[in-house]
């Protein structure tokens, strides 16, 4: 396929909903925005179309190939290179053919079609390749559908995958109101379709009239099972059959379709007196989405069947999740429209078995609660005791009535950005300013150590952990330190903090007060903007909190995203605090993991803070006032809105200088979120020997093993404190144990982060070894930075993810593959490990390792490497910014 004009679009991980202006023939240009929504759904509704070249910091960017575009996922730095001018370049990829015949129709759902694929070539089998799919069975799919399976072509590892233009997507585009860009792809749908007779690298058939619904997993969304032999398939395997939660929405699978069809299974199931008897959650992929389907109904009976509607964001699907129904390390199942299932990726619970199917077929195995339910066979018993089978699923691809936009809460930037100045508090844990690393100086890298050898799949998920973690990553010394791990009351913040919200909760702490009592519990206020923090002092709301205990904190996210040094328990103390805030993931707002953090709203967050007691209800229950007579509290009421209008507060914006030049970066030097980086050293042209194996990873490795999130995300912007949760996450496999190493130097065990500060302080190298599409998962810059920062210099597994790969080239290290795979296990933990002839590294060169074991004998393999002229340059500079700033000069 070829696109007629190139055209460039930038999209970050939380994109805006804005719809652009579009011209019929559009220039180059660069779009970067910001939002709380997934990107990949975004992309579908707003930036992508036909015969686009879109780059995307979301390795699920890859979504926008249903309309036709080449969207592919990067990683920061590559992102930042085509907004700097800079060429971005990508690896010539073969193509994979999926030609696709016969028609969808009753259970089988787009979703089959991208887990048959899987089942075929593996999380592996897409490496280096862009998946295009042909033939008639394409036009039995919407445009969403094409979307869908273009976002799990991330979990095949491809660079990304595209359909023909077709009139489903003219369909969806002219939904979105792109009706001139319909036009425009309309006029040039010869070149936005396949050439005739042209050729494959592999051509895969798949015959969507016999295709069977699959459902995927456990702990890998390449494990296969057709419905029909999912039962006998978990029984053999021992999978645990009840099913405890389903999950829909999300990138993947957040469709107005979708939710129509899963829909459509709810009400067969209400129809005969059930419910859902799993636990079950819906996340819309946009605000879009979220607004239409409480428009038209598809949300309120969604939560008539019983489900819990959340927020527009990636939520359980990247660890966004306090889970409690289950403890961790308790063996369950959940079933999810998700596209990845990764070992303790949603929950954090390593013993969590995770499936993956559509929605639909989510929906069922929820009414069931069982794993080994067939609904294309298998009936359910009604209220009444009658039998019934579910009907196949129906439903609209688009509204009739067009989409619902929602709230528009884009902020334009302003038009000239020049001047602008970062401020980073130095204190940080949660941001922190990178120095450079350091450059290659030339020498061989040798003594390193291996910190670890990682045994089996490594993904990103292994190597930086999502979930808690993703509060630290502006801050890469802090997010570090879940490289390799393989887990109050309080009202206000983003979430409810509006001026109803605060006379809803005064009213309830009035009727306290009037009766002597005051909060029992510690009790915080954070307005949510300098509007409302005005508005509230100014109508008296403010005060009157404080009279009832009340600590009014800065319009500002505040404990909600665990700015609190909390002070009255002890760390590992268990207790409760109840917030109106949206996240209560473990350990998210105080850091304490023992911590029972519950959501709720505001007044009901004050009332329960009176009575100082989870078990208060105050629909029913009494207090007793200061004169010791018992009162019942009356239900919240408040003003909506100010009859006064609202105060907008202090005016704090300040407009940057019209011209930057000799702008500096003031960060305090005793800031944990903050830190200016050092330049990577460089590579001095001597060979990298007697490295130590830091760690050899066992199995699966993903970014969210190397670095985690959650509550490491404050440290984003530090990369030394950062880095102390650097494979926390990934199993050694040496002792079957996450986040413990052995010092190769001592012979003491310890932390993965402390055991290369260790190295590091003493000079030595090390190395990390890993399996099969290692760094898969999330494009997360820092479980590249990290083992950079500790002194890392080079990954030597089976085979990489692609974006990680590019991103650890970024940053200086070596990125390099097994030409034998086998060889991965001739390397052993206590192993020295020694890079020659890096002097003369060049293009498609293999590079000479030798092993020096323990006993002293030798073994020397050859490992390849994908580093093109100007990737070797980034590597001998030390990093590719310092290449950079080698060429300004």
């Amino acid at each position: 396929m070829r696109p007629k004009r190139q055209t460039i679009l930038i999209i970050n991980e939380y994109t805006a909903r804005r719809k652009p202006k579009r011209r019929r023939e559009p220039k180059r240009r660069r779009e970067m925005k910001s939002n709380r929504e997934p990107a990949e759904q975004i992309i579908l509704e707003n930036y992508a179309f036909p015969g686009v070249l879109l780059i995307g910091t979301d390795s699920h960017t890859v979504n926008g190939g249903g309309l036709g575009g080449l969207c592919i996922g990067v990683g920061g730095a590559d992102a930042v290179d085509v907004m700097a001018d800079i060429p971005w370049e990508l690896k010539c990829p073969n193509v994979i053919g999926v030609r696709l015949t016969g028609k969808l129709s009753g259970w089988t759902s787009s979703k089959d079609v991208i887990l048959k694929v899987a089942d075929i070539l593996t999380v592996k089998g897409g490496t280096g390749a862009i998946v295009e799919y042909f033939g008639p069975g394409v036009d039995s799919i919407s445009c969403t559908g094409m979307g869908t399976i273009c976002n799990m072509g991330a979990e095949i590892g491809a660079t990304t995958s595209v359909f023909p233009y077709n009139s489903r997507m003219r369909d969806y585009l002219a939904a979105t109101n792109r009706e001139e860009i319909a036009d425009a792809a309309d006029g040039n749908k010869d070149l936005l379709t396949s050439d005739s007779g042209c050729k494959y690298d592999q051509v895969i058939e798949i015959d969507l009239s016999t295709l069977e619904p699959h459902v995927n997993g456990p702990f890998t969304p390449d494990l296969a099972h057709p419905i029909s032999k999912l039962a006998a398939n978990a029984k053999a395997n021992g999978y645990p059959i009840d099913v405890k939660v389903g999950l829909i929405g999300s990138c993947t699978n957040s469709s107005y379709e979708d939710m129509n069809r899963s829909v459509s299974i709810a009400k067969q199931a209400m129809k005969h007196g059930l419910k859902s008897k799993s636990i079950f959650t819906v996340t819309p992929g946009s605000e879009q989405i979220r607004a239409t389907i409480e428009r038209d109904g598809q949300a309120e009976e969604l939560r008539k069947f019983g489900a819990l509607v959340l927020a527009n964001a990636c939520g359980p699907c990247i660890g966004q999740w306090d889970r409690k129904d289950v403890k961790k390390g308790e063996k369950n199942t959940i079933v999810s429209s998700y596209n990845r299932n990764f070992t303790g990726r949603n929950d954090a619970n390593p013993a969590t078995h995770a499936f993956v199917t559509s929605p639909e077929l989510v929906t069922a195995l929820a009414i069931a609660g069982r794993l080994d339910f067939n609904p294309l066979k298998d009936e359910l018993t009604g209220a009444d005791g009658k039998k019934f089978k579910l009907d196949a699923p129906t439903g609209d691809e688009l509204p009739s009535r067009g989409f619902d936009p929602g709230q528009d809460t884009y902020q334009a930037p302003p038009v000239d950005g020049k001047g602008i100045s970062v401020d980073v508090d130095p204190k940080s844990k949660r941001l922190q300013l990178l120095a450079p690393f350091d450059k290659f100086d030339g020498k061989d890298l040798t003594d390193m150590v291996v910190l670890i050898k990682v045994k089996g799949k490594c993904t990103t998920d292994h190597i930086s952990m999502a979930g808690p973690w993703l509060k630290y990553r502006g801050h890469l010394d802090n997010i570090s330190n879940n490289m390799f791990i393989g887990f109050v009351g309080l009202i206000g913040s983003c979430t409810n903090s509006s001026y109803e919200d605060m006379n809803r909760s005064v009213s309830i702490a009035k009727q306290a007060m009037k009766h002597g009592l005051k909060s029992k519990s510690i009790f915080t206020v954070t307005p949510g903007s300098e509007q409302i923090r005005a508005t509230i002092e100014r109508d008296g709301q403010a005060e009157e909190l404080r009279k009832f205990g009340a600590l009014v904190l800065a319009n500002a996210c505040g404990p909600c995203i665990g700015q609190w040094d909390r002070k009255d328990v002890k760390k590992g103390e268990k207790n409760t605090i109840v917030s109106s805030y949206n996240r209560n993931f473990t350990g998210r707002n105080d850091a304490n993991p023992a911590t029972h953090a519950f959501v709720t709203s505001p007044e009901l967050v004050t009332a329960l803070a009176i009575a100082g007691r989870l078990d208060f209800n105050p629909l029913k229950d009494e207090l007793t006032g200061a004169d010791g007579k018992k009162f019942k509290l009356d239900a919240p009421t408040g003003d909506e809105l100010p009859s006064r209008g609202f105060d907008p507060g202090q005016d704090t914006y300040q407009a940057p200088p019209v011209d930057g030049k000799g702008i500096s970066v003031d960060v305090d030097p005793k800031s944990k979120r903050l830190q200016l980086l050092a330049p990577f050293d460089k590579f001095d042209g001597k060979d990298l020997t007697d490295m130590v194996v830091l760690i050899k990873v066992k199995g699966k490795c993903t970014t969210d093993h190397i670095s985690m999130a959650g509550p490491w995300l404050k440290y984003r912007g530090h990369l030394d404190n950062i880095s102390n949760n650097m494979f926390i996450g990934a199993i050694n496999i040496e002792n079957n144990e996450a986040n413990k190493v052995k010092n190769q130097l001592t012979g003491e065990w310890g932390a993965v982060p402390d055991t290369a500060r260790a190295y590091k302080a003493k000079g030595v190298k090390w190395v990390t070894v890993g399996d099969e599409n290692y760094g898969e998962g999330s494009s997360r810059e820092h479980a590249a930075l990290e083992p950079r920062h500790l002194g890392g210099r080079a990954i030597i597994v089976k085979s990489f993810a692609r974006i990680h790969e590019t991103n650890l080239k970024k940053q200086g290290m070596l990125p390099l593959t097994f030409s034998n795979p086998k060889d991965y296990d001739k390397i052993q933990p206590t192993d020295r490990i020694s890079l020659l002839d890096l002097k003369s590294i060049a293009p498609a060169k293999a590079v000479k390792c030798e092993i020096k074991h323990k006993d002293g004998s030798k073994d020397v393999i050859e490992l390849k490497h994908t580093l093109n002229d100007l990737q070797i340059g980034w590597f001998k500079a030390g990093s590719a910014l310092n290449r950079m700033a080698e060429v300004k000069k």
